[in-house]
């Protein structure tokens, strides 16, 4: 019974909470890809700049 009730919550909770994590984790790799390239390239087009 214990397991069924905590599957039931993870179940209902998990869904939006991993959405969240993997936005934030997505944003996260995505301005550090961002950050990276205007290091290591600074000759190309730097998009930190038009921010």
């Amino acid at each position: 019974k214990n397991d069924s009730v905590l599957f039931k919550y993870i179940s209902k909770r998990f869904p939006i909470h991993l959405k969240i994590t993997v936005n934030k984790i997505f944003r996260f790799i995505y301005w550090y890809c961002f950050y990276f390239r205007a290091r290591l390239f600074p000759t190309g087009p730097s998009i930190t700049s038009n921010l």
